[in-house]
């Protein structure tokens, strides 16, 4: 939603230190994860890729996606977590991530016949709006 308005937001979460952590016993509940930030930008691709292959039909069952190489882990999310949700759900076969140095405000979508061209924030606010 911040992303909506250009706002650039610095950190997500509380900062882990010796007194703040899953195992100190100083958290008594809420959403404290030390990669809270990383678990909301992957949430937020697998959204996008969800909104991609709802509305779009590859030619193939092997893709390709091109990404900035710092946004790579974002996308794939912590256990695979995006890469197998679109592989089950799409019946893909092959997955392959390109980490490139490309802008991070795009990304691409390869099949056997096509690219497709991902903007995020133009995705983010089809979803959201």
């Amino acid at each position: 939603m911040f992303e909506l308005k250009d706002i650039n937001v610095i950190r997500i979460g509380l900062q882990p230190t010796e007194n703040i952590s899953s195992e100190s016993g100083e958290v008594v509940g809420g959403p404290f994860h030390p990669s809270f930030r990383q678990l909301v930008e992957s949430k937020v691709y697998g959204l996008i890729l969800n909104e991609f292959f709802d509305n779009n039909k590859t030619s193939g069952r092997d893709i390709e996606i091109k990404i900035d190489k710092r946004e790579v882990s974002n996308l794939v999310g912590q256990g695979k977590v995006n890469i197998k949700d679109i592989r089950d759900k799409y019946d893909l076969r092959k997955v392959k991530i390109n980490g490139s140095n490309i802008d991070k405000e795009s990304f691409f979508i390869i099949d056997e016949n096509k690219e497709y061209e991902i903007n995020r924030d133009k995705y983010i606010r089809q979803i959201l709006v």
